[in-house]
Order: C-alpha cells, then structure tokens, then sequence
C-alpha cells in the first residue's frame, strides 16, 4: 500500500507544497485516467498526503519522474503527457525538470544503442577473425599431413637404399 501523509500541506513538515496536486489536478495536466494515478498509488509509486480539505494530494515532479523513466515502449505517450503537463505550466518558466528527465532518459537510450551498435561490431568483428584463424589452421594441418607423408616415403626410401646397400656390403664380405 502506498505511503499516506496525513498532515496537511500546510504544516511545515510537508515544505514542498508547491508541488502537491490533487489527482483530479493531475488527470487535467498529465491526460491520464483517475483510476491509472489511483493505481500507481496503490502499488507504492506516488506518494500521497491530504490537504485540510482532506483531498489526496500527489507530488507533481514524482508523477513526472515515473512517467519519464517508465516502459520504453510507451516513452513517447508518456513523453506527450509529459510535455502537454507542462505547456499549462507558466509560459514564463525555464526548462523543468521532468523536460531535462525525458531529454537526459532519450541520451541515456541513444548511448546505449550506440554501444549495442559498437559491440554488435566488435563480435562481428571477433567471429570472421576466428574464422580466419581457424582457416588457416586447417591449411597448416594440411601442409603438416602432407609434409609427414612425404617425410615417410623419404625415410622408406633410405631404409630401402641403406639395406640394400648393407646387403651389398654383406656379401661383399662373404
């Protein structure tokens, strides 16, 4: 169950009031459906506390983070709730955090198929110098084989002509 702060957003424990916006408030800035926020809250996500009038209250910029580090998949829906959130912000504010999350999320993806891309190669790369490699070790066990047969014959060769030749002497002595 989420973490419910009962106290109102006046007192001065909860500071950040600013930043506290009823689901009704969110359902308008963020184009989500009541029950999607009622259910982010329910797993834990949001964090809720009550105001004096005792209506549920969510921290606006933690909406705006999970919606920014969510599902890739569904990055660009939530990247459109994201910025419509904030076009009815003031026209007059800087650059908001959850606009730096999404563009510093959207890097953080582009990098990391960056370097998908750049170990794609180096496996790529790896697999044809293997195969290179073991190429080229069939052709010296090739030659090799070759090479010993040769060496035989050489070596039946002599022993012919050395008993031949011992067999000559033989008689020679005889």
């Amino acid at each position: 169950m989420a973490v419910t702060d009962r106290s109102p957003t006046t007192s001065p424990k909860n500071s950040r009031q600013a930043n506290r916006i009823t689901i009704t408030e969110a359902v308008t800035k963020f184009g989500m459906s009541s029950s999607a926020i009622r259910r982010l809250i329910g797993k834990g996500v949001l964090k809720t506390s009550e105001d004096e009038k005792r209506r549920i209250l969510i921290d606006e910029e933690e909406l705006h983070g999970y919606l920014a580090t969510s599902d890739p998949k569904t990055l660009s829906a939530n990247k459109n709730k994201i910025a419509g959130a904030t076009a009815k912000q003031s026209a007059g504010s800087s650059t908001s955090t959850s606009e730096l999350t999404i563009e510093l999320y959207g890097e953080m993806l582009k990098r990391e198929k960056e370097l998908n891309t750049q170990l794609q190669k180096t496996i790529e790369d790896q697999k044809r110098e293997l195969h290179e490699e073991r190429k080229r070790n069939l052709e010296l066990q090739t030659e090799l084989m070759t090479m010993t047969k040769e060496m035989k014959a050489i070596i039946n060769n002599e022993s012919g002509v050395l008993r031949t030749l011992f067999g000559t002497l033989k008689r020679d002595k005889k």
